[in-house]
């Protein structure tokens, strides 16, 4: 024992590799969590204790190579995004397998999900590194472009005021646990291409907005977004609303600590922390609301994996003909599989209405099978090089936020959402605005020139 302690502190050396081992104490602490804390409050809607001690150690090493994997990539935004997804889904998802004695296929397809996704990353970034230090400052973006903010925030207020008028009737709040009262209300419904400038504003416009007027002392117009927010997320209830707002903030006192160079540490040390905490909260005093957040963030996703996967061996695979191509395809349901799923008593033990909707793994495999599973990472991990590149030039504090937004919003639904809902076509586009504007100015001036 004593040889093989020194061996991992001569080729894997603590300080050189703190990624690796923050995200094996996230490991430990996912486990920890959902032994004392997850499976005995939340085994009503699936979260069984099943442990399977081979599976255990076969998660585990699973983990662990997929952590070690994870230091050979050279750091930058796309390194970034791949290791916050480590500790968002895959160290979840891998997890889930031993604790429930899940099925091995499953767990070997997931394995190879993310082996799919590093390997692609790991070509990308040989070629050519984003590094994460950001370009323009949020102060000169605002100085330069201040009629643009300007009209940016009028059109946010406005935008938000309508929404909450017409679909939440002005309210500023709504308790967690009426939550799913609101989300299943028709009239909180928003359809069409409202969801989509909604879905921007949320996501995109409100952090975009906080961050600036935050770095620029406008702190009246801060608490106004703030505002918009609380009423934004009291339309439907959704709170990673709230969530994009806390990430928002968090991200702002990094930097104004001046602890930019540690974020990543900062993210999978907060990974680890709020499982913990929720664990000893819920069992200290028997407070479930903050567990209830953690689970539904970190296990209920990883859970849902299998689920998918058991559910989509025996039943036809969707093929798209639930999402983009649904205006031109026949789906083999009639109800959105996600539902049939969700409300389903072999996976959530409830007889309820409950949407298992769910991204990565579970709607690579429901689209296109094994095939999807290989195919999705590689697409996702393009898409993400292609978006940070777009974006090098712009604050790092922004592209901090589009990669952690990125991230948690790939786990909940599809790659086409995130391209479209999600505004990675959006942001590309305007990112792509100066240099547009730079070659209309060169072109006019170098017409009048020739008139001349």
């Amino acid at each position: 024992m004593c040889k093989i302690s020194v061996l991992v502190r001569r080729y894997f050396p603590v300080r050189e590799h703190t990624d690796f081992w923050l995200l094996l104490l996230e490991t430990v602490a996912f486990d920890f969590g959902y032994i004392f804390s997850y499976s005995p409050i939340y085994s009503y809607c699936g979260a069984i204790l099943d442990i399977a001690p081979y599976k255990m150690l076969m998660a585990w090493a699973a983990t662990i190579l997929l952590l070690a994997f994870s230091e050979t990539l050279q750091k930058c935004w796309l390194s970034l995004f791949y290791k916050v997804f480590l500790g968002l889904s895959a160290i979840p998802s891998l997890a889930i397998y031993g604790l429930k004695n899940e099925n091995t296929n499953a767990f070997l397809l997931i394995f190879l999900f993310w082996i799919c996704m590093y390997g692609t990353i790991r070509i990308m970034t040989r070629k050519q590194v984003l590094p994460c230090n950001g370009g323009v400052s949020l102060q000169n973006m605002w100085e330069n472009h201040r009629v643009l903010f300007t009209c940016a925030f009028i059109w946010l207020v406005v935008s938000s005021l309508y929404f909450s008028w017409k679909y939440g009737g002005f309210r500023l709040f709504i308790r967690f646990e009426d939550v799913y009262n609101y989300r299943l209300d028709s009239s909180t419904q928003i359809d069409g291409a409202l969801s989509y400038i909604f879905a921007w504003n949320v996501s995109l416009l409100i952090p975009f907005s906080l961050l600036v007027s935050l770095e620029i002392k406008k702190y009246v117009s801060a608490l106004v977004i703030i505002m918009l927010t609380f009423m934004s997320y009291s339309i439907g209830g959704n709170k990673i609303v709230l969530l994009y707002m806390i990430i928002a903030l968090g991200i702002h006192f990094i930097w104004k600590f001046r602890l930019e160079k540690y974020i990543l540490k900062i993210i999978e040390l907060s990974f680890s922390a709020v499982i913990v905490i929720s664990t000893m909260i819920s069992g200290l005093f028997n407070k479930n609301m903050f567990s209830a957040l953690v689970y539904r963030m970190f296990s209920l996703p990883a859970e849902i994996h299998y689920d998918y996967y058991d559910f989509f061996r025996e039943n036809p695979l969707l093929f798209l003909r639930q999402s983009i191509l649904s205006r031109w395809f026949t789906a083999p349901y009639d109800t959105e599989a996600s539902v049939i799923i969700g409300s389903s008593t072999k996976y959530f033990f409830v007889g309820d209405y409950n949407n298992a909707s769910n991204g990565l793994f579970s709607t690579a495999y429901a689209n296109f099978g094994w095939i999807g599973v290989v195919a999705s990472p590689i697409l996702i991990a393009v898409t993400a090089w292609v978006l940070f590149r777009a974006i090098q030039r712009w604050d790092a504090r922004l592209i901090a936020y589009i990669c952690l937004f990125s991230c948690l919003f790939l786990q909940a639904t599809t790659y086409t959402s995130w391209l479209l809902t999600g505004g990675v076509i959006l942001t590309v586009f305007v990112s792509k605005i100066p240099s547009i504007k730079k070659k209309v100015l060169k072109a006019t001036q170098g017409g009048n020139s020739n008139g001349k």
